[in-house]
């Protein structure tokens, strides 16, 4: 079992491809590619923790329905997200056949010996960073005027070449 980390697809959202310059032509074609890149890192007994920002549609139920793995997700009920969280019910479930749990806007992962503070956004300050923990945040996309800090790390597909990260990437990756 792995332990993963993502954010930022904007599943259905074909505005995205310009905003944040995506080589993909259509929504349509961006979702295939990243559902696939989604299943070929992820097998089914692993746990990805995602940071927000799925899809902007009124059901995000199709997509999940699609994705392999334990699916952990941030519930941000005031951004992307808002309209398909209004729907959920805990009866939704992954490909791999796992309930898809839903955690709060900032969350803290004890994987010893290792902290992660989760959120959507990045944040100047988390729990335990003096103690070393490590800030895993999205929302901001490619944008490189956004700040980075030690011990923190953008998980969002745009900067991972819209794959999930491991742990592994991560402590190899972050600032």
């Amino acid at each position: 079992m792995a332990i993963l980390f993502s954010a930022d697809h904007h599943l259905g959202h074909g505005k995205i491809i310009e905003y944040s310059k995506r080589p993909y032509l259509s929504a349509a074609i961006m979702d295939s590619d990243m559902i696939a890149r989604w299943n070929y890192k992820v097998r089914n007994s692993d746990i990805v923790y995602y940071l927000g920002d799925l899809t902007l549609g009124e059901s995000a139920e199709w997509y999940l329905s699609r994705l392999n793995g334990y699916i952990k997700i941030l519930a941000l009920d005031q951004h992307h997200d808002r309209k398909w969280l209004k729907l959920y019910r805990n009866t939704w479930t992954s490909k791999s056949g796992h309930p898809i749990e839903l955690l709060p806007p900032i969350y803290t992962l004890e994987i010893e010996p290792y902290v992660f503070a989760l959120s959507h956004f990045p944040m100047w300050s988390w729990d335990r960073k003096i103690y070393g923990a490590i800030h895993l945040y999205g929302h901001v996309h490619n944008n490189p005027g956004q700040l980075h800090l030690p011990n923190s790390m953008n998980v969002g597909v745009d900067v991972c070449s819209f794959y999930p990260v491991s742990i592994d990437d991560v402590l190899r990756m972050k600032n």
